[in-house]
């Protein structure tokens, strides 16, 4: 699925006043994927980062940012679960300084889920209402998007330390950016690929949101700060 997503996210991008790039981190895997985006023709540059000392979604983001140059930075999967259409969206609503971070939501009004199992929507339900305490303060009601943009200057806040996979929710808790910005997208199961979600990576998220409730609570005894996007 990587080559018609790589295709149609360089198809909006293309026609876009900004200036962008697309970078794909893939750890060492053996299904091709960078074989085929490596054969692929676009007009927006493309850059192919193979880890094969690391593996784990959110760290391959993490190195994503810290390989981009650009003030926005965009995460999105390549399995055709994310349209690539609310791409340059997303990234707009960031460079124009409406917020510092824009969320594709499932869960505001005029999104919603396609051809998911119901133990999977029962676990995304369970994991939101964990994790919606936490940015209650930012009325963000799809903390566990992984389609959204970020103003890279957020990131430079607090240090990030993601638990498993969920680098959005990482982010919104400890780097607290503000404004938010949620815009509804029709979420689809995979089209390609087999889902990774196991028990270890529930342990994990019980773990990181465990985490994260610590970090709330030592922040009550601190005093507000005032965040700006740079």
């Amino acid at each position: 699925m990587v080559g018609p997503v790589l295709r149609q996210l360089d198809e909006v991008l293309s026609r876009e006043s900004f200036r962008s790039e697309i970078i794909l981190v893939d750890d060492n895997s053996h299904d091709g994927t960078v074989e085929i985006a490596e054969k692929l023709s676009l007009r927006t540059p493309l850059r192919i980062i193979v880890r094969t000392e690391e593996r784990g979604l959110a760290s391959a983001i993490l190195k994503g940012f810290n390989e981009a140059h650009g003030r926005a930075a965009l995460v999105m999967d390549t399995d055709g679960s994310h349209p690539p259409s609310l791409a340059p969206t997303l990234i707009r609503v960031v460079l124009s300084g409406e917020a510092e971070m824009a969320i594709a939501s499932r869960y505001v009004e005029g999104g919603y889920v396609v051809n998911w199992r119901m133990d999977r929507r029962l676990l995304s339900a369970a994991a939101t209402l964990m994790a919606l305490p936490l940015t209650n303060g930012l009325r963000v009601q799809d903390p566990m998007s992984g389609f959204f943009a970020v103003h890279r200057g957020v990131l430079a806040r607090a240090p990030v330390r993601p638990i498993g996979y969920k680098l959005g929710f990482e982010i919104l808790v400890r780097c607290r950016p503000k404004p938010v910005v949620e815009i509804p997208f029709v979420f689809h199961d995979r089209i390609a690929g087999s889902s990774k979600l196991s028990f270890r990576q529930i342990a994990d998220y019980v773990w990181h949101v465990g985490s994260l409730y610590r970090l709330a609570y030592r922040r009550l005894w601190e005093p507000p700060t005032r965040h700006t996007v740079p």
